[in-house]
């Protein structure tokens, strides 16, 4: 597994909406629960009317073959997955 950092900067915020959610970006991830609705996105493509805001973070991807454990793997299954991974610089 290789973990490849990404140069951008990037910041993870409450939003009180979904409608503002930057689709248009090339990167963001959107989580959301019955409590809020949390958006990680470029610093430079957040949106202004987050709810709470914290910048400052970095994030990597790993690169190459993520193999989730199965009981039985399936042939076939094994995929190349590139998933990002946020770390706050500043910790």
């Amino acid at each position: 597994m290789i973990l490849k950092k990404l140069s951008d900067d990037f910041t993870v915020c409450k939003l009180a909406d979904v409608k503002v959610i930057p689709a248009t970006s090339s990167f963001y991830f959107v989580g959301r629960t019955d409590e809020e609705i949390s958006l990680v996105c470029r610093t430079e493509e957040t949106p202004e009317n987050t709810t709470d805001r914290e910048d400052g973070w970095s994030a990597f991807r790993i690169e190459g073959v993520l193999v989730f454990p199965r009981s039985k793997p399936e042939p076939g299954l094994r995929k190349k997955r590139r998933i990002p991974y946020l770390k706050n610089v500043r910790s």
